[in-house]
């Protein structure tokens, strides 16, 4: 007396075997990758347009520096909403070092999306205290949360702020 299959495990072998036919020779058991797919590119940003709004103090008071900043991601990710870290460098001539001037937020920019915004820098630490002109310089990602695919190009040149 020949038995008989239950259905459903006739069922399952006939899956086996059309997912058996469907894979390449030389990778048994594995499908062909989709011919679709590209490669993204990490995110990039770069600050392509600084101009100063608004810079009071000096001499008499802390700096207080209102910036509009356009930062361009070339990449092909979103990147989080970040920090600009600025720099400061007396422009008195002599050999005077950078100092950390503070941060502002950068918001998040999609791939090749171009995002104007306004930020506010203040001398809380007194890096330019009593200095009448500066050089300033801002950094995109400036506390490197982003992995880009470069990291060379995010800073401005020297913009020079002063009385």
């Amino acid at each position: 007396m020949k038995k008989k299959l239950p259905l459903s495990l006739l069922l399952c072998l006939a899956a086996v075997t059309a997912f058996s036919q469907t894979t390449l020779p030389q990778n048994p058991g594995k499908l062909p990758a989709p011919k679709n797919l590209q490669v993204v590119a990490k995110p990039d940003l770069i600050i392509t347009n600084v101009t100063v709004v608004s810079a009071t103090g000096g001499v008499s008071a802390d700096w207080d520096i209102r910036l509009s900043v356009t930062v361009k991601n070339t990449g092909g990710i979103i990147t989080p909403a970040t920090k600009f870290k600025a720099t400061a460098k007396n422009a008195a001539p002599g050999n005077n070092p950078w100092k950390d001037f503070g941060y502002a937020d950068c918001p998040k920019v999609g791939p090749g999306q171009t995002i104007t915004t306004e930020i506010r820098l203040r001398d809380n630490n007194w890096a330019m205290h009593k200095v009448p002109k500066f050089n300033l310089v801002l950094k995109a990602d400036g506390t490197s949360l982003v992995a880009e695919g470069s990291e060379n190009n995010n800073s401005t040149t020297g913009i020079l702020i002063g009385l």
